[in-house]
C-alpha cells in the first residue's frame, strides 16, 4: 500500500526543528514503476525539505538526514555508500504560524532492503502454512 501519514503538532518558539546535523546529500531516489525502479530526475528546483531518515524496526535508529525528491513515497529506494533501505513510511510534520500549518519537518521509516525481502519471505511462507487461509 501506499499510503502517507501526516502528523500535525504545535510548535513552540523553544523548539528546533533543525538541529546542528550534517545534511546527507548524495543518496538517490529511485521510484518504483510497475515490476521496475526507475532513477528519479527533479524537473526543477523546487525548495526541498530534507528527510530525516530512521530505520522502521526496532530498536529504532536513525539512518542520516538526506535530501530526497519532494514526492519521494512508500515502496521507493534510498540508495547510499553501500546500503539500500526500502522507505515504509513518510511523515510529515507541520507547526501553526501565520494563521496556517506549515511543514517543518520530514520523516521517512525505511527497512534495509535484504530484511525487507526476508521479512517477505517469511510472510509468504507463514501465509502457505495458514490453514485458515487456504481455499
Amino acid at each position: 500500500r501506499n499510503i502517507k501519514t501526516f502528523q500535525l503538532r504545535t510548535y513552540s518558539a523553544n523548539q528546533n526543528s533543525f538541529d546542528d546535523e550534517e545534511l546527507i546529500e548524495g543518496a538517490k531516489i529511485v521510484k518504483k514503476l510497475g515490476r521496475k525502479y526507475v532513477e528519479y530526475v527533479p524537473k526543477d528546483n523546487r525548495d526541498r525539505l530534507p528527510y530525516d531518515v530512521y530505520t522502521a524496526w526496532p530498536p529504532q535508529k536513525k539512518v542520516g538526514r538526506f535530501s530526497l525528491s519532494p514526492c519521494t513515497g512508500c515502496g521507493d529506494m534510498i540508495h547510499h555508500n553501500a546500503n539500500t533501505y526500502i522507505i515504509r513510511r513518510v511523515t510529515c510534520h507541520y507547526k501553526f504560524k501565520d494563521g496556517s500549518y506549515k511543514m517543518f519537518k520530514k520523516e521517512a521509516h525505511a527497512t534495509e532492503l535484504f530484511r525487507a525481502a526476508t521479512e517477505r519471505i517469511a510472510e509468504k511462507m507463514f501465509q502457505n502454512s495458514n490453514p485458515l487461509k487456504r481455499g
